[in-house]
Formats: C-alpha cells, structure tokens, sequence
C-alpha cells in the first residue's frame, strides 16, 4: 500500500519524539510517465487462485486484455503490482484474439 504525506505533527518530550504523518492513498496520483509505461489494470481478476509457490497466474479482465509479449516483445519484461506487492511479469499468452478492437 503507497501513501502520500500531507502533513504531520511532532510532540516532543524530555524522553520521546513522536511524529504522526496524515497520509492519503496513493492511487489517485499515479499517472503516466514521459518514457515509462502505465496501465490501468482495474478489473482484473485471477481465474484460478494463487499459491505462494506459483509462478504463473491466470488472469481475466474482459474490458481491457492484457497485451500479450509475442505482440509486444519491447516491453517485457515488466514490474507489475499485485496487491501491493511487486512482481515481474516477463510474459503474457493466450489472450483472446476478439478481445482486441
């Protein structure tokens, strides 16, 4: 989870210093960047759970399909963020050919 600082509140005392940061998500502030790819993931859903030990994940998102490596070989491989964790993603397959406009 990223938070934004807004502000914060400092109470010292002769044996603590305490800061107290007002925080924000995050989200709302990540666009695009000049030379670095973003995309908006929202309505992606795993198809199949995932373990602690997998290395694949099968994903479903009917709005907007993720573009597959074979089409895209430039950009992969790719940071992706899972739940506030930080995966790499180094390919994508078997999206659906009429997804596609």
């Amino acid at each position: 989870l990223y938070l934004l600082v807004m502000g914060y509140t400092e109470t010292l005392s002769q044996f603590r210093w305490q800061i107290t940061f007002n925080c924000v998500p995050y989200g709302p502030w990540m666009t695009a960047v000049v030379g670095e790819a973003r995309a908006d993931t929202s309505g992606s859903t795993l198809e199949v759970a995932a373990t602690d030990t997998a290395t694949t994940l099968q994903v479903v998102n009917e709005a907007a399909p993720w573009a597959r490596s074979a089409d895209y070989p430039g950009d992969f491989p790719m940071d992706i963020l899972v739940d506030g964790e930080r995966m790499t993603l180094t390919a994508v397959t078997g999206a659906r050919e009429d997804s596609f406009d």
